[in-house]
């Protein structure tokens, strides 16, 4: 294009070539595509109502148009006509035949052949534009009744929508979020009111949920404290840790302390005070029966476990360093055995002598394969590897049931929980267990494992990791005893 400059100089041509040395981006010759934009469905009812009254209009012309062809033709024909009836007139008069009447009729009979083809065309047209304005009334009435259909549609599928997320939002562990309740209730219709509630509701629930987990978790963590053998699982900095975790009040956080720092008290003027209550010979045989282990399977380390026997010494206990260094010694087999580096047959026939190793030989298996076949046993029947744990043979004549985990009262055989073992022992011994299933130890209390085992058949359970799981009632092949069941916060009662 040119522009006349004002500058009273020669005119100046422009081109569209870059003046940056040409290394601007030219255009392509690709058009852009724009993204046509989603019609409504009320948007097409219109559109198609829009359709019905144009072609209602064209047909309406079309019958003015044939009207106005029809009287063409008439007005022709009669012209026609109406010629005729001058020859007639002429040729009749050169004979003389004048004034008789012939010719006005004639005339007569044309014009009434003209005004019957009119009418006739009138008639046509009222009858086209008629039938065209049927047709629209029938067309606008069959969108109406679509229309009518399509909003009943969608009121049912708003409120099954509506009732759906009212349902997640009423669970506290449905995962919603008010992001994804904000999605989904757009896609639906529903209006800010009513997402509102559904958030509103959803915030309750949580609240709510969150306040029952956290009594819960309190009531379980006072219980602990209060257990000699489970107390030294805690620290004050942790009780605070988790007092700040789960949204405790400072008063419920303190008597957790406090209780804390009474079973811990007491616990040492048990040891440390009382003569005749300490026996080195049983505690080094706990040691060799793999009793020293946290609820997990996790074995106390030796620190632990030695200063437990300085206290007991130092409180007057019987307790010599040859006895201290026997208890390092089974310490560190008991070790070497979990770690794979000493067999089941050296270390049974080392700890227990010929009598238990034979009992393992039982239905001729091999005491050096004891264990590995017991934790084959346990990953044919579905259990992750890296989940498989100790194996526990409940027929040994030094079995104790907290070799389970280091659960409330678990020794304890008039306890609910050491009730709730000996069940499973019991039916295990019956035939009732089948092979391959899983049996949660823990009973009732809260605590960080449920303590699963999977039988493997000969009295033997082999320990499966609470990661393989999630809660007991989604386990499909889980043994409760007769007279137990899972309630609905997934504790065994």
């Amino acid at each position: 294009h040119t522009d006349t400059p004002t500058n009273g100089g020669n005119t100046t041509q422009h081109t569209d070539t870059p003046t940056n040395g040409g290394n601007a981006p030219q255009p392509t010759d690709t058009p852009k595509t724009e993204e046509t934009p989603t019609m409504t469905y009320e948007q097409w009812i219109e559109e198609q109502k829009e359709r019905e009254a144009e072609e209602r209009e064209r047909k309406k012309r079309e019958a003015e148009i044939y009207k106005e062809r029809a009287a063409a033709d008439a007005q022709a024909s009669y012209m026609q006509n109406m010629s005729t009836y001058g020859v007639n007139a002429e040729t009749m008069a050169q004979m003389g035949l004048t004034g008789g009447g012939y010719s006005d009729y004639l005339n007569a009979q044309a014009y009434a052949q003209k005004r019957g083809e009119m009418q006739t065309a009138s008639a046509n047209e009222a009858a086209m534009k008629q039938q065209a304005e049927t047709t629209y009334a029938d067309g606008i009435a069959a969108l109406n009744k679509d229309y009518l259909t399509y909003q009943e549609t969608q009121k049912t599928n708003k409120q099954t929508g509506y009732n759906t997320l009212l349902g997640y939002a009423m669970n506290p562990n449905s995962g919603i979020t008010e992001e994804t309740i904000r999605a989904m209730a757009k896609n639906i219709g529903l209006s800010e009111e009513e997402i509102q509630s559904i958030i509103g509701t959803m915030n309750t629930a949580q609240s709510t949920a969150k306040g029952e987990y956290a009594n819960n978790a309190f009531t379980a963590l006072i219980a602990d404290l209060q257990n000699p053998n489970a107390y030294g699982n805690y620290s004050e900095a942790g009780i605070r840790a988790l007092g700040a975790q789960w949204g405790w009040t400072e008063t419920q956080i303190q008597q957790a302390v406090d209780i804390w720092n009474d079973t811990k008290k007491n616990a040492e003027i048990s040891l440390d005070g009382e003569s005749g209550t300490f026996d080195i010979k049983q505690e080094i045989k706990n040691i060799q029966d793999g009793l020293y282990v946290d609820s997990s399977g996790n074995p106390y380390t030796w620190e632990f476990i030695h200063e437990t026997i300085l206290r007991a010494r130092n409180a007057g206990e019987k307790v010599t360093d040859e006895d201290i260094a026997n208890a390092k010694a089974a310490y560190d087999r008991w070790i070497a055995y979990k770690n794979g580096k000493v067999s089941t047959e050296e270390y049974y026939n080392a700890n227990y002598g010929d009598k238990t190793a034979g009992q393992i030989v039982d239905n001729a298996v091999d005491p050096s394969k004891f264990e590995t076949e017991a934790k084959s046993k346990a990953e044919s029947y579905g259990v992750r590897k890296e989940y498989v744990g100790k194996v526990i043979d409940t027929k040994r004549d030094t079995y104790r049931a907290s070799e389970f985990g280091d659960f409330v009262d678990i020794d304890a055989p008039d306890s609910k929980q050491g009730k709730y073992v000996q069940a499973i022992i019991n039916d295990a011994k019956a035939g009732k267990i089948k092979e391959g299933q899983i049996v949660a130890i823990n009973y009732g209390a809260w605590s960080t494992s449920r303590g699963y085992y999977v039988y493997v058949g000969d009295g033997i359970f082999v320990q499966v990791d609470d990661d393989q799981f999630d809660k007991p009632s989604e386990i499909e092949n889980l043994y409760l005893p007769s007279g137990y069941k899972i309630n609905w916060t997934n504790k065994i009662k």
